[in-house]
Parts: structure tokens; sequence; C-alpha cells
């Protein structure tokens, strides 16, 4: 085997692999690749496998002490990692390195089994010829892998698998579910993973009509249970667990696992339909799934077009004891205010008169309502939603916090929006004088850039411009051609990797009609062609001849031409001697074919063994 090819092959996967995971373990992985490189390049001493195996079980009993098992994705793929490279470390012989192939694959199935977008394939496959050329055997149609490969797609098309079969849900991993934001709402909660841009969601609207990041709000989670700058969701009653098929969509979600029962909808939405999995809609308007969701999930939703009308509760109205200044404060806010509607722009207005400010660091000094209000006057949607929501309660207005995502980034070519991590948000709504729970963002009076940019530009935003109304200035500063051009591979790629994953999770049984109904001649066609290798293959399947074999027979038909016949009681060796006798001259080149045979058939030590094309040179002589 060649083992740098192999070295090469490995350290692809756990590379992609290891991204899955926590970084230690493919820092770890890499450590050792490294030290197998330093190793083959200057011939040092290979460390002894009393060595290696110590640290194997060391690093299971990290891995058992991080995960408490072995048996989790995330805990298994992280084993697998440490185990390839402390297995390549220590490599001795064909053997070892048999074993590390092998372990490659592995290593590319769990690959797969964490994504199968666009970068995540094309490692594999990297992969998989890297592993494979480092047999020094070329791919040719006769290996099983290039003859799989027309069945696996008729079984794909022809076969759909079913969704979860025995009702058991996928492996979670520790990657997953970090949606964001919780049960609950404090200082912290949303602010401490605005910086990740782990994909949430993504969302393609059905019509033609066009929106823009500060359009986008999607719901998420009611907080209704007050603490001052803490809020917590009791638990809800169901409303409607059963929906009416959507005869036309306004939009399509595909969301990814989390190992919870959100559903992020726009807002507002009447009703959401998946043939996946139940959901139901809960009191206070937002949408579960029935189960946690571990695999990647799509659903579709309609836009609510009337806004109904509801009455007031006492929980919409509950709120922890205020400080004297606080009582004052909404006191003051509400002296002459005629509506809820009067109130809510008033605190809006007050945000505005003393100057709050959008931090993305800010400190213990906003830590509670009377330190946010009167001392940090800086804070993140997080602060400004819990405040705003608290004066409202104190002011008699029904009001709750929402949680959710704002914002979005617009994929031009796939014509879809992504939501990340980034665009985590919080927002309130209060009850207006017509019963009507009416949407209010604070954080529009002092970061109006975060709703204009998105969560993933807003980002990139210096704190110095925030609330500055230069969101078109940091758009003009990303015309630079070199950042236009990232951005322009950066969507493609996303855009693909959108199409592949809605054709590989959403082809179900249902799709399958739609593609046959619509290309029925098409498919039969297609089917053929894919079954026809293997029908030719069946019927006229011819046995291969070994090498003596083959070397026997076209012996025997030379001699034929000559009007020499074997004997049936006579021996190749018999024969040839005869045929020499009878024809001297090709006495050399006969007695060399009849010593390969030998070889070839009895494994005698004798010539070496000549390739087809010199033993037809041979041949053509006789």
């Amino acid at each position: 085997m060649n083992s740098w090819r192999l070295i090469l092959g490995l350290t692809i996967t756990i590379i992609f692999v290891g991204l899955e995971v926590e970084s230690w373990v493919m820092a770890a992985g890499l450590f050792f690749i490294l030290w197998k490189c330093a190793i083959e390049l200057w011939k040092l001493q290979k460390p002894s496998r009393w060595f290696t195996n110590t640290l194997t079980v060391a690093a299971l009993g990290l891995i058992l002490l991080r995960y408490r098992t072995v048996m989790s994705q995330d805990s298994s793929s992280s084993f697998l990692i440490l185990l390839t490279s402390l297995k390549l470390l220590e490599e001795r012989n064909l053997r070892d390195q048999k074993f590390l192939f092998l372990l490659g694959f592995v290593l590319i199935s769990a690959l797969f089994l964490f994504s199968l977008e666009v970068p995540a394939l094309g490692a594999g496959l990297a992969s998989f010829f890297v592993l494979w050329s480092s047999q020094n055997t070329k791919l040719k149609y006769s290996s099983i892998f290039l003859k799989s490969l027309p069945l696996a797609l008729f079984l794909f098309l022809f076969f759909p698998r079913v969704q979860n079969p025995f009702g058991f849900q996928g492996l979670m991993t520790s990657n997953q579910g970090q949606t964001g934001f919780s049960d609950e709402l404090s200082p912290g909660s949303i602010s401490k993973i605005q910086n990740s841009q782990e994909l949430v969601f993504r969302v393609q609207f059905l019509g033609s009509k066009k929106y823009r990041p500060q359009d986008q709000y999607w719901r998420g989670q009611v907080l209704t249970t007050s603490e001052g700058m803490r809020w917590t969701k009791p638990s809800m009653p169901v409303i409607e667990r059963t929906f009416e098929k959507i005869p036309q969509a306004d939009y399509e979600v595909t969301l990814e696992p989390q190992g919870k029962r959100w559903l992020f909808v726009w807002e507002p939405t009447e009703r959401l339909q998946s043939a996946k999995f139940p959901m139901v809609l809960r009191k206070g308007s937002y949408f579960e799934s029935v189960a946690p969701l571990y695999e990647r999930s799509i659903y579709q939703g309609k836009f609510e077009e009337t806004t109904p009308q509801v009455e007031s509760e006492a929980a919409d109205l509950q709120i922890p004891e205020l400080s004297e200044p606080v009582a004052v404060l909404v006191k003051k806010l509400t002296a002459s205010a005629n509506s809820r509607e009067d109130i809510a722009e008033k605190i809006l207005n007050h945000f505005r008169a003393e100057k709050f400010m959008y931090s993305k660091s800010p400190g213990k000094t906003s830590g509670s309502i009377d330190d946010f209000l009167f001392v940090g006057k800086k804070g993140y949607c997080e602060h400004y939603a819990a405040t705003m929501a608290t004066l409202l309660r104190a002011a008699k207005v029904p009001a709750r916090v929402v949680t959710g995502y704002q914002g979005g980034d617009f994929n031009a070519y796939g014509r879809f929006w992504k939501f990340t991590q980034a665009d985590a948000h919080a927002w309130v709504e209060f009850l207006n004088n017509r019963n009507e729970w009416e949407r209010v963002d604070p954080t529009t009076v002092v970061a109006p850039e975060r709703l204009e940019l998105g969560g993933v530009l807003f980002e990139g935003l210096p704190e110095e411009w925030i609330g500055q109304g230069k969101a078109m200035d940091y758009l003009k500063s990303r015309q630079a051609w070199w950042i236009q051009a990232r951005e322009t591979i950066l969507q493609n790629v996303e855009s693909w990797n959108y199409d592949l994953v809605l054709f590989l999770i959403d082809f179900n049984l249902d799709k399958q009609k739609e593609l046959f109904q619509e290309y029925r001649t098409w498919a039969v066609v297609l089917g053929a062609l894919l079954l026809l290798p293997f029908i030719l293959q069946s019927f006229f399947r011819r046995k291969k001849l070994t090498y003596a074999e083959w070397l026997l027979k076209e012996l025997e038909a030379k001699a034929q031409k000559q009007n020499l016949t074997r004997e049936k009681s006579e021996t190749l060796r018999q024969f040839t001697q005869r045929w020499a006798k009878s024809h001297p001259e090709i006495r050399t080149s006969l007695m060399t074919l009849l010593d390969i045979y030998e070889t070839e058939e009895y494994s005698s030590k004798g010539a070496p063994k000549l390739s087809p094309q010199q033993a037809r040179s041979l041949l053509k002589s006789l």
C-alpha cells in the first residue's frame, strides 16, 4: 500500500468528522497524524504498541467521562477519530494498513451520518478515491463500488425510504439542539450565541412577493411568567392537534436537527402541515412537534390573514414586586397616555430620550430591571424585551415576550432565506385596545441596523456605528470585488446544498408518485437502463479464465493450427516435448511458456511470470 495516500485519505475524513465533534478531538487526531508524518519523513522511531494502547484506553476514558456513553453519535465518532489516528501512528505492516483502510471507510460513513451536504459529500468521495488508490489499484467497472452505483440509484428512485419506520429517533449529538434560546429568557441567554453562524433553518417563500430582513419575524416560543429580567414559559394547553391540508402553502421551512419540539413560523401563521411528523398549536399562538426532532425536517405554513381578538388573562399581567423608582417611572410614562398603544410608544420614546444603547457586552450594570433602567442603560435584545414587557404589565397592559429568529440572509441563487444562531432575537407582544396581540420590538429604537442588516451582517458592524443610522454605509463598505466574489461562491455552494438536502430528505412515496406521474415514460426508461447492466451480466456472464487456463487454451489452439493434437493420456510437458521435436526452431519459446504455465498452475518455483503481452509475443513466434 502507498502509506502517504493512506495518511491523506484518513486526514480528510478526520478533519471533516472532527468539525462535527468537540475541537479537542480533532486537535488530538491531527497531532498524531503530524507525528506519523514526521516518522515517515525523518525515519524516526515508532512508538511502541504498549504506548499507543495506553493512549487508546486513556482516550476511551476521557470520552466516557465527557459523554457518559460511547453509544451516542458524538462519542462514538470522537473515539473513532482517536482510535484511527493512534492506529496510524503505530502502523508497521500490511495487516495494519488494511485495518486502517477499513477504518477509513467507517469514518466516511460516520461523516455521512452528520451531513449529506455538498462539502461533506465532496470530502467523503475524495477520501474514498484517495484511500482506494492507496492500494495501488485502479478503479474499474469490475469493482464492487462502480457496479453498485446504478443499483443504488435504482433503489433510491423506485423504493423511497420510509420515514422512521419503527418509531425510533436518531442519535442526538452535542452540536445539535443549540437553537439560540431555551424555554426561558435571561440576560446573556441570546447574546452568548450571537457569534455563531450555525445553521438553524432555511425558508423558501412559495409566492411572488419579496421580503426584506426587517419583515422576517419567525416565532418560536412565548414566555409569560415574569421574574423581572428573567422570563419563563409555563405549560401551555393545546388548542389544536390536527390540521386540514393546506391547499396552497405560503412558505416551506427546512429545519435542522435540534432535539427539541420547537417549530419556527412566520408571524402570524394560521396553520402548518408536514408529511413526516405530527404537531400541535398551543395557547399563545406557537407551534410544537409532538416529539423532539432529531432529524432534518420539512414543513409548510399558511399566513394568517386576519388577527384574532382575544380576552386578557391574569397571567398576562403578572410581574414581580417592583422598586419605587420603577413604579414612579411607570406612573410618569402612563400619565398622559390615552391607549395601550400610547403607553407602548411612550416606553419606546423613553429609550430614545434617555439615550439607551444596544451593546454586545453590557456587563453587570444591566443585570436587573433597576440597573438597566437607571445605571447601565445598555443591553442586548433580551434586556429590552424583558424590560419593556415588565413596564407594560406594570402599566396594566397585558404583555408577553416572544423568542425566535429575526433577519436572515437571502440567497439570490437558490431563492431562499437562511437563518443562523446569529439571527436569534427576542421581542414583545402586547394586547392593544382592539384586543389583538400586537408586536413591538424595542430593538428598532436603539439598533435599527440589527433589523435592516440581519443577524449575520450585524455581528460585523462596529459597535460605535450601532444606532447611528449607518447600515447603508456598512453595506457600501462590503462592495469590494473580492467580498462580492466570495459571497457569490458561498451562495452558490449553499444553494447546491439546499437543493441536495431537499432532494435527499424530501423524496418519499408522495414525491415519487408526483415524479412518476409527470415523467412516467422517462422513469420507466431510466429504470430499465439502470438494471440493464445487471440483466446482461446475468445472461451473458462468462467464466473468467485464470492466467494458466488462458495460456493452456492458447497453446492448444496454436498446436491445432500445426496439425498437432494433445492426447488425453498426455501431460502438457509430454505434449510440449513432442511438439518441440517436430519443430526444433521453436523449442526455446515452448519451454519458456511451459515453465510459466507450471509455475502458475502448480506454484512451483520456476521461471518468473510474464505479462500477458510478453506471453502473446512468444505465442506469435510459434
